[in-house]
């Protein structure tokens, strides 16, 4: 498999036409932007170093660099990309809602974030890195902070003493 996707990069790399080849958001020349080297670099940062930082808030920051730094029109349309039932990355790098809410989820996430950093350009363009970026996100719903201020809320439940239950 590693082998065939190889291949298949030189190839989609050795075409002129390239961008006419499937229909991977990353092939598409109106999507690609010139800054996403600079894009992965920041998100790498951010996912590799150990720092004080909990997996929630490097998260956070992750979101918050895609959507300064992705132009908005390609980022709408990654996002609406995301949850067409053919998408790979929904398939593949799927976590249901009940695990997402955990810490093992959310460092499954970051995990999986910096396995499609580490990718980049040995397997797939920098276009499709920042595209799986974004879809991967978006899948699990981290581009919504409303909903994730109401996630939190339900983790941290309030702690009511014993004499106010009687």
């Amino acid at each position: 498999m590693i082998e065939f996707m190889r291949r298949y990069t030189a190839h989609v790399q050795e075409t002129s036409h390239h961008h006419l080849i499937g229909s991977t958001p990353g092939r598409n020349p109106f999507l690609s932007t010139f800054d996403d080297k600079g894009i992965i670099e920041k998100v790498s940062t951010i996912v590799v170093e150990k720092s004080f930082l909990k997996s929630r808030e490097k998260l956070l920051n992750v979101v918050d660099i895609l959507k300064k730094n992705v132009e908005p029109s390609r980022l709408t349309t990654l996002r609406n990309m995301a949850y067409v039932p053919s998408n790979i990355l929904k398939v593949a790098l799927y976590l249901p809602k009940s695990e997402r809410k955990t810490y093992a989820g959310r460092l499954w996430i970051l995990h999986r974030l910096y396995q499609i950093v580490r990718m980049d350009s040995q397997y797939i363009t920098q276009k499709e890195t920042v595209d799986y970026l974004v879809q991967l996100l978006e899948i699990h719903g981290w581009f919504n902070p409303k909903k994730l201020r109401q996630r939190q809320e339900k983790e941290m439940p309030e702690r009511v003493s014993r004499r106010c239950r009687r």
